[in-house]
């Protein structure tokens, strides 16, 4: 899992630099990358130990993909941790997301 850190970095960076970019999110480019990058190391991590914990890949991905669906499904339940109210208002891009997403329609 080491030698795949530089890797991991330069996709979470190329990312976060392409996000702020499009979206104008309110916060720091370094804490969005940081933040970023411990979200792919703890991601690499939890799929190294389902592996490990799997006789074979189909397995894994039996139960690797369920994992992450309750993993993502939390995530979006309140990401930032703040109150809705508290929160400033999403710019136009991320407002168009919201509107556009077919997960707000199920």
């Amino acid at each position: 899992s080491l030698a795949e850190i530089p890797l991991d970095f330069a996709f979470a960076t190329l990312f976060t630099t392409t996000l702020k970019a499009c979206s104008g999110l309110r916060i720091k480019w370094e804490e969005l990358t940081a933040a970023f990058c411990l979200m792919t190391f703890a991601g690499s991590s939890l799929g190294f130990a389902i592996g490990s914990c799997t006789p074979n890949s189909e397995m894994a991905l039996t139960v690797g993909i369920p994992v992450m669906v309750v993993l993502l499904g939390v995530g979006v339940i309140s990401p930032s941790g703040v109150p809705k109210e508290e929160q400033y208002p999403p710019s136009w891009f991320v407002a168009f997301l919201k509107k556009a997403s077919p997960i707000r329609y199920a």
